[in-house]
């Protein structure tokens, strides 16, 4: 039989370090790109999820101011509290102003409910059926119990 020898294996077959270390660094680079948008995108769910809740919120006030002829009990009726507890589920935090439960500025005539979202404003909604950002929260003693008593 006639054999053949192949031949010897050359000290250029494999990777470098310097090779290596390039791939690494490309998906390094790589995984800090997907990481941020799904963090962008993780944190636009959770701002839909307060919004679509605040609606809720609306149709909940309606609901009562119906039953009940006024908002004074409001912060206490069931789906008052259900809105909050989910949006405590979605965030850490949350500010609900219900009038005249919290602040004697209103008396029985109106509501609003503010809550953070993740770009540092907030997600505003008032008896008047407003719905929408408002940047900064002061409070004003003398305001009316709408969304424009809470922008600074």
């Amino acid at each position: 039989m006639n054999y053949k020898k192949g031949p010897a294996l050359s000290p250029s077959k494999g990777f470098t370090i310097i090779e290596l270390i390039v791939v690494i660094a490309i998906i390094a680079v790589l995984a800090a790109i997907v990481l941020v948008n799904v963090t962008r995108y993780i944190n636009k769910s959770k701002d839909a999820a307060i919004q679509s809740n605040m609606s809720a919120l609306n149709t909940v006030a309606v609901a009562y101011f119906a039953e009940h002829g006024d908002y004074s009990g409001m912060c206490n009726d069931p789906g008052v509290v259900s809105v909050r507890e989910a949006n405590n589920k979605i965030i850490d935090y949350a500010y609900l102003s219900c009038f005249p439960a919290d602040y004697i500025s209103c008396e029985s005539s109106g509501w609003s409910s503010f809550w953070p979202l993740s770009d540092s404003t907030f997600w505003c909604v008032d008896y008047s059926g407003f719905s929408g950002v408002i940047s900064s929260i002061a409070k004003s003693p003398d305001a009316t119990c709408s969304c424009s008593n809470w922008v600074e």
